[in-house]
């Protein structure tokens, strides 16, 4: 039998450390502690430059066009219309008159001022009254053909055969049936009124009745009559025909 030996234990020689840098410890510590929780700022960039750009460029654009539709909007609503083919300009320069007289059951009643006058634009259309007078400036050339019913269309009441501003032929008054009469230098008129042309110096009548007047003028001195342009008054000039109140349906 083998007599015992004792085994020597050893020990196994651990590795020398090695040396770490100052900086570099800290660096690890900041890292592995506080570090790990704390976010780090992003870094600007120019592809977030140019996106932030993109984006205040289309608000503004956004913003302008809302404006330029808003303006146009408001400058639609607040123009006037054309009427039969005629814009309300600034400036009119009147080149023809012609004078109209209005009866109903034989009292002339008044063509008011300011016909084919826009009093919120300050402008005036082709045909217009600027005086209660009855006297119509005409600032279309005859080539335009500018008729009684283009008048009517400024004065924004009908004109038929059948209907003078808003009177209606047919209608029953007492024992009457109302009619309409229309005459032109004192001819009586058989068409539609409505066609009758606006010629230079022309003297329409226009009565709706019965009882009718005793006479129906037949011309209009005009040598009075002022033809410049100017803001519709209610005041009269000088004429040959009287005026009452304006005329009105029923």
């Amino acid at each position: 039998m083998l007599p015992n030996k004792r085994v020597a234990k050893t020990t196994p020689r651990r590795k020398p450390r090695t040396a770490v840098p100052e900086s570099a410890s800290i660096r690890s510590a900041s890292l592995s502690t506080a570090g790990m929780h704390v976010a780090r700022p992003v870094p600007w960039t120019r592809r977030g430059e140019r996106w932030t750009w993109i984006g205040l460029g289309g608000f503004l654009a956004a913003i302008l066009a809302a404006l330029i539709i808003g303006i146009r909007q408001h400058v639609a609503a607040t123009k006037p219309p054309v009427i039969n083919g005629m814009a309300c300009l600034a400036t009119q320069t009147p080149l023809s008159q012609v004078h109209i007289d209005f009866y109903i059951d034989g009292t002339a009643e008044t063509i008011p001022s300011g016909i084919g006058y826009d009093s919120k634009a300050n402008c005036y259309y082709g045909i217009y009254t600027n005086t209660a007078t009855g006297v119509v400036q005409v600032a279309l050339t005859q080539a335009d053909k500018p008729t009684l019913a283009d008048f009517f269309a400024l004065w924004n009441k009908p004109l038929s055969a059948t209907d003078l501003a808003g009177l209606q032929s047919g209608a029953k008054v007492g024992s009457n049936t109302e009619s309409i009469r229309v005459y032109v230098n004192g001819t009586q008129y058989s068409g539609d009124p409505a066609g009758i042309a606006l010629s230079p110096h022309a003297e329409i009548a226009l009565a709706y009745g019965p009882p009718w007047p005793t006479t129906m003028p037949a011309s209009y001195d005009f040598s009075t009559a002022s033809s410049t342009v100017s803001s519709p008054s209610s005041s009269s000039s000088s004429g040959s025909s009287s005026s009452a109140a304006s005329p009105t349906a029923g």
